[in-house]
């Protein structure tokens, strides 16, 4: 039972999409953050043309808050998504508590759960 759970959890859907996503924000940061910089450092030093640079710097801190949010976002739905990946021993407790739950269930609950956990019976006759 517990090689056939970890078969299973195996194919479940990775976050795999989010972290890329994730990656590519962290990366567009990183780069608006050194634009940022180099601006900065232009503004210090001065020079008549402060204000073509100073809307630049004010066009790229709009640019940057969308992509902090997303981030933000991205970072949680990760850390929802691992919480939310069972692992076998978790489902195989689930598993025992089974025949206590079949006991309490009604007939008609019993008939659901037996469509949803057999999908073919066959028979074969003994010699």
């Amino acid at each position: 039972m517990s090689d056939l759970i970890a078969n299973a959890i195996t194919r479940l859907p990775k976050s795999d999409n989010l972290a890329d996503d994730l990656a590519a924000i962290n990366k567009r940061l990183a780069e608006l953050d050194k634009q940022l910089e180099n601006l900065t450092e232009a503004v210090a030093l001065g020079g008549g043309q402060l204000r073509p640079l100073l809307q630049k710097m004010e066009s790229l801190e709009a640019t940057r808050l969308p992509l902090e949010m997303k981030q933000r976002e991205l970072e949680q739905s990760i850390e929802v998504a691992r919480r939310q990946q069972p692992d076998a021993e978790r489902i195989c407790k689930e598993w025992s508590r089974f025949t206590t739950l079949w006991e309490a269930a009604t007939e008609d609950e019993r008939e659901e759960l037996m469509q949803a956990l057999v999908v073919r019976v066959e028979m074969h006759e003994k010699e």
